[in-house]
């Protein structure tokens, strides 16, 4: 469902031709596939790799791709207001935590505000666009 979900982004890019939003859509639909199926092999991999590597690789990751992706939806703003403008904020915020893991826990508590107006801003753009 995320792939599905970032994918909406992707499009969104291509049609307002704003390119940083297609490609971190991109990278963050592939890192998403390359992460889920490491954790589908992860029963051959020791413990330490499995709960402490990726979990914070993956934070820091996510965190360094999601703040471009963020720019990106502020580049919105002239087509779909201020939703757009909150957006990105709170997306390079919530990155921004993840990024530097010890404050990932401002990360989390703003992760689902992040997302409700992100599937505002999709349902909006399927609007107008």
């Amino acid at each position: 469902s995320y792939i599905v979900f970032i994918w909406g982004f992707k499009v969104i890019g291509d049609k307002v031709k704003i390119n940083l939003l297609k490609v971190t859509s991109y990278i963050l639909i592939i890192s998403s596939i390359i992460y889920y199926g490491y954790f589908i092999l992860a029963a051959i991999s020791p413990p330490f790799i499995n709960w402490i590597i990726i979990p914070i690789s993956a934070l820091v990751f996510y965190g360094a791709v999601g703040i471009p992706f963020g720019i990106g939806l502020l580049k919105l703003k002239n087509r779909f207001g201020s939703i757009a403008t909150v957006t990105g904020v709170l997306t390079i915020i919530t990155c921004a935590s993840f990024l530097t893991v010890i404050m990932s826990i401002i990360g989390v508590l703003t992760l689902i505000p992040t997302y409700i107006l992100a599937i505002i801003l999709l349902f909006k753009a399927s609007k107008k666009l």
